[in-house]
């Protein structure tokens, strides 16, 4: 049983007529206000198709390039999973609801980028809570992005300052804190886990949402350096009995190679902390839906998710 019905989502959030998925206005809204700040509209009024455009890098041009022509779908992939509006992502949508009903919340958001997933999961819960979909319950968040970028970074900081009037008129609080995150280094990785954990005393749900990784983790070869740092991750996700969701862009290189990769390295971590029955068979849910893109809405970007979800073998 969906804990929100697809009939229950308004029109400005799933269409079912023209079968479109709209992002949060006042994501939109953000969005183009930064785009325009940076004097990137011609380039993010370029982007493509969702696999198209660039993975991002380290360089400030790199940076504002991926956030030009990929921040829309990227967020586009997040509100999927969430709404599920297709009902092709199993439980996905549930446990993000549950995870984001209300109380205390300790989030980590791994790569951050620009903060695609935390502002479009936050600002969706805002919208479907406006519409008087689900309850508005208070709910502090306290989010801990990691990534290599500080130009990422320095982008995710001032989205969640925009967009942070439209959280608290919904009752959603956030604390967020931004820290630089090398995969491939341990004594990175270690800090990012000590910054996430020690927020996370007495919270009634903890949530680690990973996203567009297996560009670089799997195209750029880099998954034998990470495997080490993911499976700390791994650890601690398993002692604090945390929801996972890691949603890829729909490509053979994620659906295909990365995601059973995955789940074949850590198939002993995955099978005391989650019930590897389930695990398979989530590496490869996947859905599709047309977007508009928020600084041209007459142009419906192609939105493809392929998704994860581990469910813990002890659930709170």
């Amino acid at each position: 049983m969906r804990l929100v019905e697809v009939a229950d989502l308004p029109d400005h959030v799933w269409n079912a007529t023209t079968q479109h998925l709209t992002l949060p206005s006042a994501l939109g809204d953000a969005y183009r206000e930064m785009i325009i700040e940076s004097g990137l509209l011609d380039a993010a009024l370029a982007a493509g198709n969702d696999e198209d455009g660039p993975v991002g890098g380290v360089r400030e041009e790199e940076a504002k390039r991926h956030f030009a022509q990929r921040f829309s779908s990227s967020c586009a992939r997040v509100q999927i999973a969430l709404v599920d509006p297709k009902g092709h992502l199993g439980e996905a949508s549930n446990r993000l609801f549950h995870a984001l009903a209300g109380g205390r919340v300790t989030l980590l958001d791994i790569p951050c980028g620009a903060g695609a997933a935390t502002a479009t999961l936050l600002l969706t819960i805002a919208a479907l809570r406006r519409a008087r979909v689900i309850p508005s319950l208070p709910l502090d968040v306290f989010v801990v992005g990691g990534d290599f970028s500080i130009h990422a970074r320095n982008l995710c900081e001032r989205l969640m300052s925009k967009i942070d009037p439209a959280l608290r008129q919904a009752q959603i609080f956030v604390r967020h804190k931004h820290v630089e995150w090398d995969v491939c280094d341990p004594v990175s990785t270690t800090s990012l886990i000590q910054n996430w954990t020690s927020h996370g005393v007495d919270c009634d749900s903890y949530l680690v949402v990973a996203a567009n990784f297996s560009g670089f983790l799997e195209k750029e070869r880099k998954f034998d350096q990470a495997k080490p740092q993911l499976e700390e991750i791994f650890r601690w996700v398993g002692l604090f009995r945390s929801d996972v969701i890691w949603i890829e862009p729909q490509t053979n290189v994620a659906k295909d190679h990365f995601f059973p990769r995955l789940i074949r390295v850590f198939t002993g971590y995955l099978k005391r902390l989650f019930l590897p029955a389930k695990v398979a068979e989530q590496a490869t849910a996947k859905s599709t839906c047309h977007c508009p893109h928020p600084l041209a809405p007459t142009h419906a970007l192609r939105v493809n998710l392929t998704l994860m979800r581990l469910d813990r073998t002890n659930p709170r």
